[in-house]
C-alpha cells in the first residue's frame, strides 16, 4: 500500500461451477518458517495480526455490501458480514457461512485454497455477464512494521469503492463482456454520484454563554442547484431565529459565514443548509445542532478521599458516584477545551485538566521493546522491580489526589525477562495478579487497574485489579466508531460480570481526526455510559489533533459538564421497574431512569442521519407538568401521549418528566 511492489509477490485466481466459488492464493515466502499464525479456529481477531490473505466480495457490486473472509497459514479462518451503505462500516461477525479452506506451506511459498457455496452468501449461480466487486489482499508480517498488499485500490483493504471487478461467464475483449463492463460502471456512478452533498460546519459544538458570533463554513455542489439556504431555530419546528440565501455561483459554494449570536438565549439551536433547484424544490439538507450553555467552573472532586466500587461496578467518592473522564496523548492543546478533564494527564492535555484534578498514574514499569516478532514488554528482574514499585506506592500512599493507579498499559503484549538475546516469556496474567498483590500490600486504601486493548484477552485480566481499562479495535479505535459501540459494551459487560468496574477507551483522534466528528464523540459517551462504564478515558494519541480543529476540541467542555449531570441520573438505584417508554426508530437507543419524583428518558440517535421520531410515553399523567429538555434549555407541551421529535445525526435527547403528586 505505499506505491511499490510488494518484497513477496502474491497470485490470487477465481473460477466457479453451478454451486461454488473457488479461489487460490498463493504467496510467495524466502523464510516459510518466520510465517506468523497465531490465530487458531474461527474468528479470532488475532488473525489481523498474522501474515494472512483477505477476499472481499461483492455480489450485488452495489459498493457497499460485501463479505470479508480472511485466513492464515494454519487455515484459521475470519468471516464477516459487512454493509457501508450509510457510510459507517456495520460487520456482523456473527456471520458464519459454510465455506472451506485448506493450507500448505512449502520450502518457498503458502498457499490457500478456498470454496464458497453461493448459496452460503445469498446468492444464485451468477447469469453470464454478472458483474461482482472482488478484492484480494495480503498482510506479511516477517518484519516488525509488515507489508500490506491489494490487487485493486491504493489504501486500506475494507474500501468497497475501490474493488475490482470480476466479470462471469463470458470472455475477456467480447461484446458481452465490454456490455457488462459499461453496465457496472454505470451503476458504479450512480450509486457515486447518487446526489448532490452539503458539509455544513460550525465552528463550534458547545458556544460559552457569552461567544458573540457563529462561524459556519459551508461546502456545497450540486449540477442544479441554484440557491443555498440557511436557517438557524432554537427548536425545529420554531419560526427561524435567522435566515440567509446565497445564491451559487456555477453549482458550487465553499464560504464562510458569520452569525451574530450574543443575544440569543441558551439552548439547542438546529442549524440547515437546503440546496434548491431553480424551481425552489429542495435537492440536498444538511443539519447541525450547536448548544449555547454557561460553561461555569467545574466543582473539584473532594480530596483526602474514600473510593470504593459499588455492587454494579460503579466508583464512588465519599460514598457519591463519580466518572472518571480524561484524555490522553501528545495532542496539542486547545483552549477550547480548557476545564474539560477530572484527571491529571501528561504533556499539553495535562492543561486542560478541571482545577485541583484527581491523579491516576501509571506505574513506572517498562514500555514495548519492537523486536522481529513484534511488540513485546522486558520485564526488570523481580527484585529490582518490587523494590521500585515498593517506593513508588510509599512516594504516594498519602497523596489527597490519588485516585486509582494503572498497574500495566497494554498488559496483553507478551512479557519476557532476560536481555532481548536471551529473554525468557513470563505468564503476563499471574504476573500482573502479583504485582497487584504487592501494591495492595503496601497501599491497601488505593484502586488499581489493568489495561488491555485486545477483547481476546478481557476475561483473562477481569479480576487481575479493582477496575478494568478496555479498548475495542472494532468501535474504539475503528474508523466507524458508533455501528459496532453497543456490541462491544454489552461484550465487556458480559465477559467482566455485574460487579466490575470498567474505563471504556475511545479514540479521540484514532484512527484520524477526520474520523471522529463532535457527533460522534457526544452519542458515543451517551453509550457507554448508558451501558454501565464506570468513566471514559479518551485516546488523542496517534499524530493527536490540530486545535484548528475547533469544533472537535469545543465538545469536550460542555460535554464534561452535562456528563456529569447525566451520570448522577444513570446510577441512581431503581427501586421500583421503569415505566415503559417507546420510540419508532430502531435507530434510537434508550434507557429510563427514575430519580425522586422525577421520570429521565435517555435516547439517543445512533445513525448518521436525521431522524424524526415518535416517543410515546406510559400515561397522560407524564404530559401535565410540560417536559423538559434540561440539556436544552427547552420545555414542550405535547397535547397526546404521542410526540415527534427530530434527532439530528448521532444526537441524544434527555426528558425529564415531573410527576404530580
Amino acid at each position: 500500500l505505499n506505491g511499490k511492489p510488494p518484497a513477496e509477490q502474491t497470485t490470487a485466481s477465481i473460477t466457479y461451477d453451478a454451486a461454488n466459488l473457488y479461489i487460490a492464493f498463493i504467496c510467495d515466502a524466502k523464510s516459510p518458517g518466520k510465517l506468523k499464525a497465531g490465530a487458531e479456529g474461527r474468528d479470532s481477531d488475532l488473525i489481523f495480526g498474522d501474515d494472512n490473505v483477505e477476499l472481499f466480495l461483492d455480489a450485488n457490486c452495489d459498493r457497499a455490501t460485501y463479505f470479508h473472509f480472511a485466513i492464515n497459514p494454519a487455515a484459521a479462518r475470519y468471516e464477516a458480514s459487512c454493509d457501508m451503505t450509510d457510510g459507517d462500516l456495520v460487520r456482523k461477525e456473527e456471520w458464519n457461512g459454510k465455506w472451506q479452506v485448506e493450507t500448505r506451506i512449502t520450502d518457498r511459498s503458502w498457499t490457500a485454497e478456498i470454496s464458497i457455496p453461493f448459496a452460503a452468501l445469498g446468492a444464485a449461480s451468477p447469469a453470464p455477464g454478472s458483474v461482482w466487486g472482488v478484492n484480494f489482499c495480503r498482510s506479511w508480517r516477517v518484519t516488525p512494521d509488515g507489508e500490506f498488499s491489494k490487487w485493486s485500490g491504493k489504501v486500506g483493504f475494507n474500501r468497497p469503492a475501490e474493488f475490482g471487478l470480476a466479470v462471469f461467464g463470458v470472455e475477456a475483449g467480447s461484446a458481452r463482456f465490454d456490455e457488462a463492463m459499461r453496465k457496472a460502471a454505470d451503476a458504479i456512478r450512480r450509486a457515486a454520484d447518487g446526489g448532490p452533498a452539503i458539509d455544513l460546519r460550525p465552528d463550534r459544538y458547545y458556544y460559552p454563554a457569552d461567544t458573540p458570533r457563529m462561524t459556519l463554513e459551508i461546502d456545497a455542489s450540486a449540477q442544479r442547484a441554484v440557491t443555498l439556504d440557511l436557517l438557524i431555530r432554537k427548536d425545529a419546528p420554531a419560526d427561524p431565529v435567522f435566515s440567509a440565501e446565497l445564491p451559487l455561483i456555477d453549482g458550487a459554494t465553499d464560504v464562510e459565514y458569520d452569525v451574530e449570536i450574543g443575544p440569543w438565549p441558551l439552548g439547542r439551536y438546529v442549524v440547515s443548509a437546503h440546496l434548491r433547484d431553480g424551481n425552489g424544490e429542495v435537492l440536498h439538507a444538511a443539519h447541525r445542532i450547536v448548544i449555547k450553555r454557561r460553561l461555569d467552573p467545574a466543582p473539584a472532586p473532594p480530596s483526602a478521599i474514600d473510593a470504593t466500587i459499588r455492587s454494579d461496578g460503579i466508583i464512588l467518592l465519599d460514598g457519591k458516584p463519580f466518572c472518571p473522564f480524561v484524555a490522553e496523548g501528545w495532542s496539542p492543546a486547545s483552549p477550547l477545551a480548557k476545564d474539560s478533564f477530572n484527571l491529571s494527564t501528561y504533556g499539553d492535555l495535562g492543561t486542560l485538566a478541571i482545577a485541583d484534578p484527581l491523579a491516576w498514574p501509571r506505574l513506572n514499569l517498562p514500555w514495548v521493546t519492537r523486536t522481529e516478532e513484534g511488540a513485546v514488554i522486558m520485564m526488570p528482574e523481580k527484585e529490582a522491580m518490587y523494590e521500585g514499585i515498593r517506593k513508588e506506592v510509599m512516594a504516594r500512599k498519602t497523596d489527597p489526589t490519588l485516585l486509582c493507579r494503572l498497574l500495566k498499559y497494554e498488559a496483553h503484549l507478551p512479557m519476557y525477562r532476560g536481555t532481548v538475546e536471551n529473554r525468557k516469556k513470563i505468564d503476563n496474567v499471574q504476573e500482573c495478579r502479583e504485582i497487584n498483590a504487592f501494591v495492595k500490600r503496601v497501599d491497601p486504601h488505593h484502586l488499581t487497574s489493568i489495561h488491555v486493548d485486545r477483547p481476546k484477552y478481557l476475561g483473562d485480566y477481569k479480576d487481575v485489579a479493582d477496575i478494568v481499562e478496555i479498548a475495542y479495535w472494532s468501535s474504539s479505535y475503528a474508523p466507524s466508531l458508533i455501528p459496532n459501540l453497543t456490541r462491544d459494551l454489552e461484550t465487556v459487560r458480559r465477559v467482566i460480570g455485574p460487579g466490575r468496574a470498567f474505563k471504556f477507551w475511545i479514540g479521540g483522534t484514532i484512527p484520524s481526526p477526520k474520523k471522529r466528528s463532535a457527533e460522534v464523540i457526544r452519542c458515543a459517551c451517551y453509550l457507554t455510559l448508558m451501558r454501565g462504564a464506570a468513566g471514559i478515558g479518551f485516546n488523542m494519541g496517534h499524530g493527536g489533533l490540530d486545535p484548528s480543529h475547533t469544533r472537535h476540541w469545543s465538545v469536550y467542555a460542555g460535554l464534561y459538564r452535562e456528563l456529569m449531570e447525566l451520570f448522577s441520573i444513570l446510577t441512581t438505584i431503581q427501586e421500583a421497574p421503569a415505566p415503559r417508554f417507546a420510540i419508532d426508530a430502531r435507530e434510537i437507543e434508550f434507557t429510563v431512569r427514575r430519580r425522586g419524583d422525577r421520570i429521565y428518558l435517555v435516547a439517543v440517535n445512533t445513525s448518521k442521519r436525521p431522524i424524526r421520531a415518535t416517543v410515546t410515553v406510559p400515561d397522560d399523567a407524564f404530559l401535565s407538568n410540560g417536559i423538559r429538555l434540561p440539556f436544552e434549555h427547552r420545555t414542550i407541551h405535547p397535547d397526546q401521549r404521542d410526540f415527534r421529535e427530530l434527532f439530528t445525526a448521532y444526537e441524544p435527547h434527555v426528558y425529564e418528566f415531573a410527576l404530580s403528586p
